[in-house]
């Protein structure tokens, strides 16, 4: 995987050699990189791990990340835009999960910091909004659980500071998403609409569901929150997934805001490549 990888992005992350210094390798700022992206250590610890300073660390890294998505976006996030390509993520989840719930296709939006680890997804497609510790950053995001095994792809990456001006609410509300025209539900058959499942963070709206509040509920109340919470369910064990494979998003280390959304789409780049690529690992 990392000879693969370095091959692709070699030529643009190397620097020419001058009369003064030779420049640092690829393949060390590479290396550098996927420590970083898989342990969460400080740049002052790479330093002594690397013999290369944390300066140097700071500024070559988020480079690394930028000819990392560019190179690789494209190819290994492909959002669905028809409506039959929806249904097709939906088919091939629900097939594996054998769940009687429409919540297989809509995006979820969940609320985390990013100190507090983990993201979230949903059963096709997810929604995450997570804020640092001094600033609010939102990061909506699609992923897709294809079958019954531990397997998490995301579909679309999209990353804004406020979740009222994202592409994807964007998207929802003039059509252009292309979500399937309403349909029955398994068992049923009257028509009904795709949603968002979300959580108590956000404002209830046409195409958005959220749990009932309060505890005094009554058994249909009870049943609909397990049903989202059911679905929830889904979107932590993939963020879990996620978190788990790149530590650097458990951290709260201080960064850049535009240092936080490389280092996010890297890490979901990073994560569909190695997934079509190298499935086993």
């Amino acid at each position: 995987m990392f000879a693969q990888l370095l091959d692709r992005i070699k030529n643009t992350i190397e620097k020419q050699p001058s009369h003064w210094r030779q420049p640092l390798s690829a393949g060390l700022k590479l290396a550098v990189t996927l420590r970083y992206l898989a342990s969460g250590e400080s740049y002052k610890y790479l330093m002594y791990s690397f013999r290369v300073s944390d300066s140097a660390t700071s500024i070559f890294i988020p480079e690394v990340y930028q000819t990392v998505v560019n190179e690789l976006v494209n190819e290994v996030i492909d959002t669905p835009i028809t409506s039959e390509a929806w249904l097709e993520i939906e088919e091939q989840f629900s097939s594996g999960r054998n769940e009687m719930c429409r919540m297989a296709l809509v995006p979820l939006m969940g609320n985390k910091s990013a100190s507090d680890a983990q993201p979230r997804v949903h059963r096709s497609t997810t929604t995450t909004r997570s804020s640092t510790s001094s600033s609010s950053l939102h990061w909506p995001m699609q992923t897709t659980a294809s079958d019954g095994s531990i397997w998490v792809q995301m579909v679309h990456l999209h990353i804004a500071k406020c979740s009222k001006i994202s592409d994807l609410k964007i998207c929802i509300e003039d059509g252009s998403i292309y979500f399937p025209s309403p349909d029955p539900l398994p068992s049923d058959t009257e028509d009904m609409a795709y949603f968002i499942p979300g959580d108590d963070a956000f404002p209830l709206s046409k195409w958005l569901l959220k749990p009932v509040p309060g505890k005094l509920l009554t058994r249909q109340q009870k049943i609909y929150n397990y049903r989202i919470s059911r679905g929830r369910r889904i979107v932590e064990n993939a963020f879990g997934i996620l978190g788990n494979r790149f530590p650097c998003l458990n951290t709260s280390r201080p960064q850049k805001l535009s240092t936080i959304k490389k280092i996010v789409m890297v890490c979901v780049i990073l994560h569909n490549f190695t997934r079509i690529n190298f499935p086993g690992l």
